[in-house]
C-alpha cells in the first residue's frame, strides 16, 4: 500500500521520476525482485529494469491487472521467476 500510494504520488511528476523511484526502490529494498508500473492496456510506463520501459506485460499479467483494478483492491499470486517463486503484488493507484 505505501509503495502504491508514493508510486501515485511520484506519477504527477512525470514518467522520468516514476521510473527512476522504480529503480532506486529494488535497489535499497532487497527483498524486492523488480517494480512495474503499468497501464490497464498492459504497456509498461515503469520498470525497475529499463530494458523493460515502454513493453507490454503478458496476457496473464493484464488479466491480474485488470482483476485489481475492477476489485478496487489488492491481487497476490505466486509466480516462477528465474530459479526461484516470487510473491506478486498487484495494486491499482489512481
Amino acid at each position: 500500500a505505501i509503495l502504491s500510494e508514493s508510486f501515485g504520488r511520484v506519477a504527477f511528476s512525470g514518467r522520468y521520476q516514476v521510473r527512476l523511484l522504480a529503480e532506486e526502490t529494488v535497489a535499497a529494498v532487497p527483498e524486492l525482485t523488480y517494480i512495474a508500473v503499468e497501464t490497464p492496456e498492459g504497456r509498461i510506463v515503469a520498470h525497475s529494469d529499463p530494458a523493460l520501459n515502454g513493453a507490454y506485460a503478458s496476457e496473464g499479467d493484464i488479466a491480474l491487472a485488470r482483476q485489481a483494478i475492477a476489485t478496487g483492491g489488492t491481487v497476490t499470486v505466486e509466480k516462477r521467476f528465474g530459479d526461484g517463486v516470487v510473491k506478486e503484488v498487484i495494486t491499482p493507484f489512481k
